[in-house]
């Protein structure tokens, strides 16, 4: 399916999203309706990498390691474009793929899914990543809960 990925106010507001900017939306993704607010990538990675825990000592080294991968994600990504780059390319064409690759997804934080009883589920670590191209439709802003 098509999604949202092509909505010009969307992908706005993902772009948005990547220079800093943060705020609250309500996403419709295949009927479920996820609320929270719009962050960027890196916030998201630099989240989740803070939420790494080791299960026992014997991990806490893996952890360390974890943490550090999930922290230069986005990092990683604009070093394999900068190599592009180093090995020929357009340099606007890299840039303007490593921000299409970066928009293929919205990064949420504060997240609550409405169910389909009426109820909030409340996720405590908050953070959500999910496929542009799954949104149906969105509003600006958070719907709260009754």
């Amino acid at each position: 399916g098509v999604g949202m990925s092509d909505d010009w106010f969307l992908n706005l507001l993902v772009t948005w999203a990547r220079t800093g900017f943060s705020f609250g939306i309500t996403l419709c993704v295949g009927g479920i309706i996820v609320v929270g607010d719009l962050i960027s990538e890196e916030e998201y990675f630099e989240g989740i990498s803070q939420r790494m825990q080791a299960g026992n000592p014997e991990a806490e080294a893996l952890e360390a390691e974890a943490r550090d991968l999930l922290r230069r994600m986005p990092r990683l990504a604009d070093e394999a474009a900068l190599r592009h780059i180093d090995e020929g390319a357009n340099p606007e064409e890299v840039q303007e793929q490593r921000d299409e690759f970066s928009d293929l997804h919205i990064h949420l934080k504060n997240t609550h899914i409405l169910r389909s009883d009426g109820q909030y589920q409340n996720y405590r670590e908050g953070l959500w990543r999910g496929k542009k191209s799954a949104v149906d439709g969105f509003w600006l802003g958070k719907v709260q809960p009754e």
